[in-house]
């Protein structure tokens, strides 16, 4: 046998030894202070089969000397810095050799591990085990954890939310909370790879708000915490818009209750109701039937004027970035004055001059002309009373008989023994429609009166003033008068008229245009001085309750040659 072949022949016996065994872990693996690691590892051999297979011993990589990290045999004698923070993790009997290190510390960084199959019967010789060795690299701060969400476009619609993070400790999984979405959950731990694993935590729910936050606490092994949050936004469910009641029959100047109703999802945004139709009285509010389902409404106390027939009573529901609309018509009627009612008692039958309807401000005050005859000449201590249509005093000489809603707001301005039975309501509500009707007592006589009763009719907002036309070119210096006037029904509480402007002069004068209707004049001077800053005037009546119109004439000053000459300047 040449030299050549033995040669062969002795690499090939020495091949099939370092063969015979084998051991695999990672040769870098990464974990968290404080937390702990689990090496994977595992041996494998086809011949020198270990004495007691059980037995796994876990070393310092160090040039000289065998330092243990770990030898269930030698417990004292395992290096300070591993002494008692570990324990083999595998089952030998598997041929799983992996290591567990229940503490990470910092001072493990770097270290270089290695483990040993029988070590006091398997020799070097046999398979060089410190030649498989696995670096541990340790991070002070965990990795964030990924969210993921998945459906839930809309309020309503079924989401799935998972929450992952990697870890290197099967040993003691972390735990996982997801808040911010409830359902029901799912958790699933797996390994990546020989060194990593993924935990998952998923849960299925409902999206019940339309922005919302997703946030994900990973606690692991050791009470380290990381957060990590994602923002869901969702668009919220319309399903419809209605307004009741549906048919409008309305009577000029009575109030009538509408309800606009907007059936939604939106959780955290509520719609916008708004009317087509200004100084109308509105409450507005939120009801939740059951689940998800909100229901957004607004009433309107809607007072109708005898032009409105055939218009639109207009419901808008405005959420971001939609418009929802719903509509009736109005069908406007007129008041239909009753039969007088069958009287129960003696009267004495009399004539009275009561105008039969007049509008009246909610919140103001309205004043009913009223006068009388008797078949006497002279009748004096006479009573005027006011009653309403279901014989309730209205107005009465004695407080303690007025109804409740009308006390302190009803007064008598007129004279009896002049056979004046003017009356004033104040702080007029939307509902004193009437009608109401003058009586009058004297002793035990009482008298009531043909023609008497009165129907008020409510007016949402009051008359806008009528200004007078201004003279065009008006040249500066020049005195200007201008008048300003307004109708209303509240005589003893005529509006207040205020002009934009500096005025030199001011008469004020109040008329009755019949019909219980007064005109309330503003009649100014002014001096125009070709420096206004606007080339308007704004008359302003301020009616009592609070309401206000307005109405505005355009000046036309002619320039001076001085303002001209500052407009257009000319340059030497």
């Amino acid at each position: 046998m040449g030299p050549l072949l033995l040669k062969l022949l002795l690499q090939g016996v020495l091949l099939f030894d370092t063969l015979a065994w084998y051991v695999s872990m990672p040769s870098e693996i990464y974990g968290l202070q404080g937390s702990c690691l689990v090496i994977p590892c595992s041996f494998y051999y086809t011949s020198y089969p270990p004495k007691d297979p059980r037995r796994v011993v876990w070393y310092q990589w160090v040039s000289r000397g065998y330092p243990l990290v770990y030898d269930p045999w030698h417990l004292n004698d395992v290096i300070e810095k591993f002494r008692w923070k570990t324990d083999l993790y595998g089952d030998p009997s598997n041929r799983d050799c992996s290591l567990l290190i229940k503490n990470l510390e910092l001072s493990h960084h770097g270290e270089k591990l290695y483990a040993w199959i029988d070590p006091e019967n398997v020799g070097w010789r046999t398979y060089a085990f410190y030649d498989v060795t696995s670096t541990i690299v340790v991070h002070t701060q965990p990795q964030q954890p990924s969210i993921y969400i998945y459906g839930g476009e809309r309020t309503g619609d079924t989401v799935t939310v998972a929450c992952s993070a990697f870890h290197t400790c099967p040993y003691s999984k972390p735990t996982i909370t997801l808040n911010g979405v409830e359902g029901s959950d799912e958790i699933r731990d797996e390994s990546i790879k020989n060194s990593l694993w993924k935990i998952t935590l998923t849960r299925t729910g409902v999206i019940i708000t339309e922005r919302s936050t997703i946030k994900c606490s990973v606690t692991h092994y050791g009470g380290i915490t990381v957060t990590a949050t994602k923002d869901k936004s969702a668009e919220c469910a319309h399903h419809k818009i209605s307004i009741e009641p549906g048919l409008a029959d309305v009577t000029e100047g009575v109030a009538k209750n509408f309800n606009c109703s907007v059936y939604h999802s939106c959780q955290k945004e509520d719609p916008t109701i708004t009317w087509n139709y200004e100084n109308m009285q509105v409450t507005k509010g939120n009801k939740k039937p059951s689940g998800l389902n909100k229901i957004s409404y607004s009433n309107i106390t809607f007072l109708a004027a005898k032009e409105d027939n055939g218009k639109e009573l207009i419901c808008t529901a405005t959420f971001s970035g939609a418009n929802f609309k719903a509509s009736v018509v109005l069908r406007v009627h007129q008041y239909q004055k009753p039969a007088s009612p069958t009287q129960n008692e003696t009267y004495f039958q009399h004539v009275a001059d009561v105008i039969p309807k007049i509008t009246a401000l909610p919140r103001s005050c309205v004043v009913i002309p009223c006068s009388f005859k008797m078949e006497e000449e002279y009748v004096t201590r006479l009573r005027v009373l006011w009653v309403t249509k279901k014989g309730g005093y209205m107005f009465h000489t004695d407080p303690v008989d007025v109804l409740d809603n009308f006390k302190g707001r009803t007064r008598l301005l007129g004279n009896p023994d002049e056979q004046n039975c003017t009356v004033e309501m104040d702080n007029v509500q939307t509902n004193d429609n009437g009608p109401f009707c003058v009586r009058a007592e004297r002793e035990n006589e009482r008298y009531s009166f043909n023609n008497s009763c009165v129907f008020i009719i409510m007016r949402a907002s009051p008359d806008k003033p009528v200004m007078s036309s201004l003279p065009e070119d008006i040249e500066p210096g020049t005195r200007v008068t201008i008048k300003c006037s307004v109708n209303h029904t509240c005589s003893s509480h005529p509006p207040q008229i205020t002009w934009s402007i500096p005025t030199a002069r001011e008469t004020i004068s109040h008329s009755h245009m019949g019909g219980g209707v007064w005109e309330t004049v503003s009649a100014v001077t002014f001096i125009p001085t070709g420096y206004e800053e606007k080339d308007e005037i704004v008359c302003t009546a301020n009616f009592w309750g609070g309401k206000t119109q307005e109405n505005t004439a355009f000046l036309i000053i002619r320039l001076s040659k001085y303002r001209l000459i500052e407009l257009n300047p000319i340059f030497i």
